[in-house]
């Protein structure tokens, strides 16, 4: 007969390859919480993984839920190791860089809705207050991102005059502003709107548009200046 310990090995490993192959012929058939266990198996090479990828359905709600809990959240639960973390991190990013790639080398007003997706991705999950500029040229393609501002949950103060400058720097004929606010509301405060408006008559004058400002809500949802009339 075979040491309790060899029995135990061959039952993880049959069962990750009963998985595995079950996830080949079907994976829209998956429960979630058998498609985390499937992603933790590089986690704990010898460990049943199918418990923690249950506690974490519990602790956060759902998978989107735990791609966006931060690491102090996630370390909160046992079993959750660096190989844990690595493992979601990596599924984050590789969605992050998937989004990024839609609308690399296509003219963003054409490709509003992978736009969209983008800066959900981003910027969704945030705990504060960023505002980032998308720089455009003359057809509309993506010239550059850059960060300008991040702050706390209130409104984030914005130096017009480093959007002006770096507007010039890029050659941009147009921006796309973006931030987020760290609710599910995203509609604009009085300050986003008067903000805007300072930003748009100061690039006006050099004839850079503002094209649009988007505003993303912590639950996905996306507020636009242009399509409420305020540009």
């Amino acid at each position: 007969m075979k040491p309790e310990k060899e029995k135990i090995k061959d039952h993880y490993l049959g069962h990750r390859k009963r998985v595995k192959s079950k996830f080949l012929k079907n994976s829209s058939n998956f429960a979630d919480y058998e498609l985390l266990e499937l992603l933790l198996f590089s986690s704990h090479p010898r460990k049943d993984m199918k418990p923690l990828a249950k506690k974490l359905l519990t602790r956060f709600g759902s998978i989107n839920a735990i791609l966006r809990a931060d690491t102090e959240s996630l370390t909160s639960i046992p079993d959750v190791n660096q190989n844990v973390l690595v493992s979601l991190k990596l599924i984050k990013e590789i969605i992050h860089k998937s989004s990024q790639q839609k609308i690399i080398g296509k003219p963003l007003i054409a490709s509003w809705k992978e736009l969209c997706d983008y800066c959900q991705v981003i910027m969704s999950d945030l705990k504060e207050e960023q505002f980032r500029i998308l720089f455009l040229n003359n057809k509309h393609f993506l010239i550059t991102e850059e960060l300008i501002k991040s702050g706390g949950i209130e409104d984030v103060e914005i130096d017009i005059k480093t959007i002006v400058k770096k507007s010039l720097n890029f050659f941009a004929k147009s921006i796309i502003l973006l931030h987020n606010h760290p609710t599910w509301n995203c509609k604009p405060s009085q300050s986003d709107i008067t903000n805007t408006k300072k930003i748009s008559n100061a690039l006006q004058v050099l004839q850079i548009e503002v094209y649009d400002h988007l505003i993303i809500g912590n639950n996905g949802g996306v507020f636009s200046f242009k399509s409420a009339g305020l540009l």
